[in-house]
């Protein structure tokens, strides 16, 4: 039987709390969890501090400090390597800096015959895709972004403290842009099938702000946000390795639907070992076309910003 092997390329607080949920898991999908970073040493400290979780699962999972020959059998690269976000006030203002890290990280991944799937999870997410497929040559259906499913997450979240209702009881999802553009999908929130929008437009403001603007709050008092996220990319993971066929409001490339092609951004997507095997279609209102089509436009703008980094 083949071995699931995942690769984590950057070992900040994203990849390094993504690792620990994955070598935590009591019945992990995957056989071994390799972790690259510039910073080996540290790599190797995390790396005995992880294996020190196994006994407790009776885990026989595999985690080493690797190497970019261990792209060759892995199934899945989560890069989560990233320039300072401390520095700089929006997600976007890291292009620039991070193209440049992804070209190198990229190439060096190539070079070693990786045939897997990505999951790329630093920001700007949905241009750093579409940066990763255009530089692999990858089908649209192996890179994927993480997305807006974190921002989903926060909506649900959010929708779920005011009601006093279990999370997993609520649908609501964010789509566009993975920043300050997003689209919250009020007409299609709901509660147990139970609409949301009459009942919740006293609060709507509120919980539409909060969803937007709660990650750099974070981001401001913590320095990073990675909790979150990493349980994202472990959910995206074990949809691809279970072959689950769940829908995740991942950072997939647009081919037409919406209106739009040549783009990635965060839309309702189906996962599972293909990896992003098709995106949904939702009939959306009025005012959410007219958002979302803003929100495509901001992100065509900054992948169209590459062409100067070139």
């Amino acid at each position: 039987m083949k071995n699931n092997k995942v690769v984590v390329i950057g070992n900040g607080h994203v990849g390094s709390s993504y690792s620990f949920l994955m070598a935590s898991e009591s019945n992990t999908s995957i056989d071994e969890i390799a972790i690259i970073s510039r910073h080996e040493n540290v790599v190797k400290s995390c790396v005995e501090d992880l294996r020190h979780m196994l006994p407790f699962n009776n885990s026989t999972l595999k985690v080493k400090s690797g190497d970019y020959s261990d792209c060759e059998d892995a199934d899945i690269i989560v890069i989560a390597a990233s320039a300072s976000m401390e520095s700089v006030s929006k997600r976007s203002d890291l292009l620039e800096a991070n193209h440049k890290i992804f070209k190198s990280i990229i190439a060096k991944i190539m070079e070693n015959h990786f045939k897997g799937i990505f999951i790329i999870a630093s920001n700007p997410v949905d241009t750093l895709s579409y940066i990763t497929k255009e530089i692999s040559g990858f089908p649209k259906e192996k890179v994927i972004g993480s997305g807006t499913i974190i921002d989903s997450a926060r909506f649900q979240f959010k929708l779920s403290e005011i009601y006093n209702v279990s999370p997993s009881n609520i649908q609501a999802m964010v789509l566009g842009e993975h920043g300050d553009s997003q689209v919250p999908i009020w007409s299609k929130a709901n509660i147990a099938g139970v609409p949301l929008k009459e009942k919740t437009s006293n609060v709507l403001e509120e919980i539409t702000t909060y969803t937007k603007e709660v990650g750099t709050e974070i981001l401001k008092s913590k320095g990073n946000t990675s909790y979150g996220i990493a349980k994202a990319l472990t959910t995206i993971t074990n949809a691809i390795i279970k072959d689950e066929n769940t829908i995740l409001t991942v950072s997939s490339y647009l081919s037409g639907e919406y209106g739009y092609d040549n783009l990635y951004s965060g839309v309702p997507t189906l996962i599972n070992k293909y990896g992003a095997q098709k995106i949904i279609e939702l009939p959306l209102d009025e005012k959410e076309n007219q958002n979302l089509k803003y929100s495509f436009e901001i992100l065509k703008k900054a992948q169209d910003e590459i062409s100067k980094f070139r």
